[in-house]
């Protein structure tokens, strides 16, 4: 089995309640899931973690070329992705929505972070214009796309 075979199968034998988390390691990379819930269509998940041995102590360089590479590939969320920011300094490189949907007078984006420890981390926030603050909400895919989503953060970490 593959890591986002693994995760699915992880998901389908927990009977833990909600929140909890799952994990899987694969090949020299690994996935845990921040699970709110789980059913035979979705997972609703606060963040989503991949690390990747091969991409340990990148460069600058290196991980914005793997940013490029999660922004052609994952095409199908929500939103489009568009490296941000590239923090030569700090080691790490930021992706988000290019263009956060509106609902209910809060804009949601995807963020996802890549650092140098060879990790990227996806989270979900919601701007809120009236209170100007950032909260972070709930990512909601089908369990397809969240297995699609696995195994193109594997394929781009090549």
């Amino acid at each position: 089995m593959n890591l986002s075979q693994k995760i699915v199968a992880a998901v389908d034998s927990s009977r833990s309640d909600a929140p909890y988390e799952i994990a899987a390691e694969h090949d020299g990379g690994s996935v845990t899931l921040a699970i709110r819930t789980a059913d035979g269509v979705g997972i609703a998940f606060d963040s989503l973690v991949f690390r990747c041995d091969r991409l340990r102590d990148a460069d600058p360089r290196t991980l914005a070329a793997w940013g490029d590479r999660i922004k052609s590939k994952v095409t199908y969320l929500l939103e489009p992705l568009a490296v941000i920011e590239v923090d030569t300094l700090g080691g790490e490189v930021e992706l988000r929505s290019q263009t956060p949907t509106t609902r209910d007078g809060r804009r949601g984006y995807y963020e996802l972070r890549l650092d140098r420890a060879g990790s990227l981390k996806l989270c979900r926030f919601a701007y809120d214009d009236t209170a100007k603050s950032r909260v972070q909400v709930p990512c909601n895919l089908t369990r397809e796309v969240v297995e699609r989503l696995i195994d193109d953060l594997v394929a781009t970490s090549n």
